[in-house]
């Protein structure tokens, strides 16, 4: 394990953005890797301050990444709607501590008058998947507000 210790340093690109529903606040965070490195072992928190405390109760889909040299992640966040969710923290084992403000996105409306979260498209890279397939590329898009009328 000590060969961790020699990881180089890496730089993410990390940005954020917020939809509200009647009842939740859902944050979306993206990790992007510019460099040839790994950058180990990723735990991003939600705050209502650029050095405050994570938001609690919080639930996310993911946490403690990877990210590999040229991808881009993205993990998942969903607070109650009662919570002030304004900023990102990120920490990983050969990144440095750094934070950014989320973007609040606004809700549309389907023609029933319902709220709809924005469109949402990500993400190419590489990714682990354990020891069945260690490396293969994702490439994943969701749609979300795409109405069939």
């Amino acid at each position: 394990m000590t060969a961790l210790n020699t990881m180089p340093q890496v730089n993410l690109e990390v940005s954020a953005e917020q939809t509200t529903t009647d009842s939740e606040k859902h944050v979306a965070i993206r990790l992007h890797n510019p460099s040839e490195y790994i950058a180990f072992f990723e735990r991003a928190t939600v705050t209502a301050a650029q050095n405050g405390d994570e938001i609690l109760p919080i639930q996310y889909d993911d946490n403690y990444i990877t990210v590999y040299p040229g991808e881009t992640a993205e993990i998942h966040g969903t607070v109650s709607r009662a919570e002030d969710a304004r900023w990102i923290k990120l920490e990983g084992y050969n990144t440095p501590a750094t934070s950014a403000q989320i973007k609040v996105e606004t809700q549309q409306a389907d023609p029933m008058g319902q709220s709809l979260p924005p469109a949402v498209i990500y993400t190419q890279g590489t990714r682990s998947f354990g020891k069945r397939s260690p490396f293969f590329t994702v490439m994943r898009t969701e749609m979300f507000n795409t109405l069939d009328l």
